[in-house]
Formats: C-alpha cells, sequence, structure tokens
C-alpha cells in the first residue's frame, strides 16, 4: 500500500526518534541483538537503519567497540550552530530569490498558525515538529540539491541539540517569535533584515545550547 513504511524504515524512524530525544543515551552501545530484543525484527533491516544513522553521523562505528550514539561535546556544538548559521541564511536567500516565493511565505505562514495552536495546547511534541518545519520550509524552497545535502548531516545533528533547550515554555515563546520575525522581514520583501534575523535566531539557539552543555561538564 502507497505511503506505508519498510520496516528498516520503521527501524530507522525508532532509533532516531530515541536518538533525539535522549531515550537512547549519548554514547551508548548499540548491537544487533539488544535492538533486536527490543524491536523484535530480523538483523537486516537494523543493519540498513544503523547504517542510515551513521551516515548521517547519529552513532559512531569504532573498530573493537562497535556501534556507539553520538555524544557531541561542547566543541561539536559550537561547528554545528556555526554551520547551521551559514546553511540556513544561503538558503533563505536562495528561497527568497526563487520564482516560489509567495508559495513558501503560505507555507511559512501555515507552520507558524500551527506552531502557535501547539504553544497554546502546551503540546511540545507538536511544537517542536513545528518549529523544525519552518526551516525545513526554507531548505524545500531553496530549490538546489546540493544545499540540501550538505545541510542535512548537521541539521540531524542540530535536532539533538534543539530537544534539550526545547523543554523550556520560556524557550519555545522566544524561538516562536524569532521565527516571526523572520517572516515579517520575508513578508516585507526585506532580505537583508531576513538574513540578520535568522543569525539572530540561530545564535541565539546556540546561546541556550551551549549552556546546557557547559552545565553538563
Amino acid at each position: 500500500m502507497a505511503g506505508m513504511m519498510t520496516i528498516s524504515e520503521q527501524v530507522y524512524n525508532t532509533l532516531y526518534e530515541g536518538i533525539v530525544s535522549g531515550d537512547i543515551k549519548a554514547g551508548q552501545k548499540l548491537t544487533l541483538k539488544s535492538i533486536q530484543d527490543s524491536l523484535g525484527v530480523s538483523s537486516s533491516p537494523i543493519r540498513e537503519a544503523l547504517t542510515r544513522l551513521s551516515e548521517a553521523g547519529l552513532i559512531i562505528y569504532q573498530p573493537n567497540v562497535g556501534m556507539t550514539v553520538l555524544d557531541i561535546t561542547y566543541e561539536d556544538a559550537v561547528e554545528i550552530f556555526s554551520l547551521a548559521e551559514e546553511f540556513d541564511v544561503i538558503a533563505l536567500r536562495f528561497a527568497f530569490n526563487s520564482e516560489n516565493r509567495n508559495e513558501m511565505l503560505i507555507d511559512l505562514n501555515h507552520v507558524q498558525k500551527k506552531a502557535a495552536e501547539a504553544l497554546e495546547k502546551n503540546d511540545l511534541e507538536k511544537w517542536m515538529h513545528y518549529s523544525d518545519e519552518f526551516h525545513n520550509v526554507i531548505f524545500k524552497y531553496c530549490n538546489n540539491s546540493r544545499l540540501f545535502d550538505a545541510a542535512e548531516k548537521n541539521r540531524m545533528q542540530l535536532s539533538i541539540l534543539s530537544h534539550k533547550y526545547q523543554q523550556s515554555d520560556e524557550n519555545n515563546y522566544e524561538i516562536h517569535e524569532e521565527h516571526n520575525e523572520i517572516l515579517r522581514a520575508l513578508e516585507s520583501g526585506n532580505l537583508k533584515m531576513a538574513e540578520k534575523c535568522m543569525r539572530c535566531h540561530l545564535q541565539s539557539s546556540a546561546k541556550k545550547s551551549l549552556s546546557l552543555l557547559r552545565h553538563k561538564q
């Protein structure tokens, strides 16, 4: 049936969500047997899922150790957010200059409306989905597959960091307003202001993340 996920995709999504949420701990060793026992599936789709997670940089293979979940250090986070800032600004510029700019603005408004509803209902899972979707829409309309591919691994690692500071209502309302500022600048046709707002947004997110990592050390 169209739209049904393969077993490998189901395993991948389960492991991905576990890593991002922290239910699967940073540095934790992953073995075929432990995953088989947990999920009740054969080894082949697990291997496929682990390969995808390794390519995404969310798990690390070490000889004589095996697969372990990525443990992001303070220095790693600095690099991740620095790259995210540049990738997102470039994607924003390409999307702004595309012939589908109006469609992008419609989609961004829809995302912000849904995000506001999730905040109002205190639905954290939906809020995080629409917070990520705001950036996803921009990358969708940048119409540059090479940029998308180059940014994808970094964006997936960033999702581990963002999940932690998005446990705070105060942070989430602040992020939502930063997204609104980016959107207002785009709607007014002011690309330079939109780029400035995007940089400020990601720098603010970096501070939130680095503060948590600093306390962890």
